[in-house]
């Protein structure tokens, strides 16, 4: 099928006249006339025009369905393997969220009763603490950076995306900070209804660091 047939093709499928069209492109309905009988082609200032109208990409118009068809199938593979690759990926999120939840609630629970026994120091105790809460948070890291979620290659924009996960992550970052700083304070100066102010300046933190990427972001798009 040539350029001039799938004009007239998709002219007519949307039931509008060469007058109306020419108009809507800014020519006359005798050039119109000359594109779909492949007696000239649309100049390169009246193809977006063109596509706008019927509601198809450049490509689709230049190349044809054929291309569509490619498009669509090329499509659907990469959604496929995005699914299979995401549910594999879930699977192993909630292994990898379930382990270092429990080694969290298990440094939480371990260290009073430590520290209670009198049989280990305080700094043994920190050391303990902050070793299982630094595996729990290594193992986090690791899945996070090792399994990157797959989203979309062509309707999507890539770099966005990686900003906004690293924004995301430096946010779940900050929070593990602030709760390990939390807990140590408070299981050492035993002083729980002072210490509950650092959650005050988490919050600052967290607008702080959103604010920053907010910063950044409306630098690239000004560029």
């Amino acid at each position: 099928m040539t350029l001039g047939e799938r004009l007239l093709e998709y002219r007519t499928n949307l039931k509008m006249s060469q007058d109306t069209l020419a108009e809507k492109v800014g020519v006359t309905r005798q050039t119109i006339s000359k594109w779909e009988t492949d007696q000239s082609m649309p100049e390169f200032n009246k193809i977006e025009p063109l596509c706008e109208i019927f509601g198809i990409t450049t490509d689709v118009l230049i190349k044809g369905k054929e291309f569509e068809k490619e498009q669509e199938e090329v499509l659907k593979e990469e959604k496929d393997d995005r699914t299979e690759y995401n549910q594999k990926r879930s699977k192993k999120k909630a292994i990898f969220i379930s382990i270092s939840v429990f080694l969290y609630i298990m440094g939480a629970f371990s260290v009073p009763y430590m520290v209670e026994s009198g049989e280990y120091s305080d700094g043994e105790s920190i050391m303990f603490l902050g070793g299982l809460w630094g595996l729990a948070t290594g193992l986090l890291i690791y899945f996070f950076i090792a399994n990157p979620k797959k989203e979309k290659i062509i309707t999507e924009n890539k770099t966005d995306e990686n900003k906004k996960n690293l924004e995301r992550f430096t946010l779940m970052l900050v929070a593990l900070v602030f709760l390990f700083i939390y807990l140590i304070s408070s299981f050492i100066t035993e002083a729980w209804d002072i210490t509950w102010i650092l959650w005050i300046v988490f919050a600052i933190a967290q607008v702080i660091v959103k604010i920053i990427f907010d910063l950044k972001r409306s630098k690239n798009n000004g560029k």
